[in-house]
C-alpha cells in the first residue's frame, strides 16, 4: 500500500469519529442524552478497524468492476411515489438495489455479508424510516440517498 493510500484509508476510517467529536464539542448536547452520546462515541471509535478493512476490500473490488449498462436514476418530488417505483423496479432481476441493512451501515457494506455482522445490523435497524414513516425490512430495497446522508456523519 502506497503512503498516500494509507493516509486516505486512515482519514476515511477515523473521519467519522473525529467529525462526531467535533460536532459534539461545537454544539454540545443535553445531559439527559449522555448515554446516547457515550454510545455514539464508543461505536464510532470501536468501528475504526472495520471501516479500514471495508475500505481496503471494497476499493479493490470496485476497481475490477465494469458497468455493462448505464445506471437508472429515479428522481422526483418528495411523496410523489419514487419509493414505490424504486421497490417495483427492484423486483426485476435486471436491476440491482441496495438492501436496507447495507444502507443503515453503509460504511461496512462488504463486511455485512458475514452472517454475524448482518444479524447485528438487522437487530438495531429501526422499524420505519423516521422522516416519512415508511416501514423497513432488512432485505428490501432502500433509497441510496439515505446511505449517502448517513455516510456524512
Amino acid at each position: 500500500m502506497k503512503p498516500f493510500e494509507f493516509a486516505a484509508l486512515m482519514s476515511f476510517a477515523i473521519g467519522s469519529f473525529v467529525t462526531r467529536v467535533q460536532l459534539l464539542w461545537s454544539y454540545g448536547f443535553e445531559l439527559r442524552w449522555w448515554w446516547r452520546v457515550a454510545l455514539l462515541i464508543l461505536v464510532s471509535f470501536v468501528t475504526i478497524p472495520l471501516r479500514m478493512i471495508e475500505r481496503m476490500v471494497s476499493c479493490k473490488r470496485i476497481k475490477r468492476e465494469e458497468l455493462r449498462n448505464p445506471p437508472v436514476f429515479i428522481l422526483g418530488h418528495w411523496r410523489s411515489g419514487t419509493t414505490f417505483l424504486h421497490q417495483l423496479m427492484a423486483q426485476d432481476p435486471q436491476f440491482g438495489f441496495v438492501p436496507s441493512y447495507q444502507v443503515f451501515a453503509s460504511r461496512f457494506s462488504e463486511l455485512l455479508e458475514i452472517p454475524f455482522f448482518m444479524a447485528c445490523t438487522k437487530s438495531v435497524m429501526p422499524a420505519n424510516r423516521g422522516f416519512d414513516n415508511v416501514e423497513l425490512h432488512s432485505d428490501e430495497p432502500q433509497e441510496e440517498e439515505v446511505a449517502a446522508t448517513l455516510s456524512l456523519v
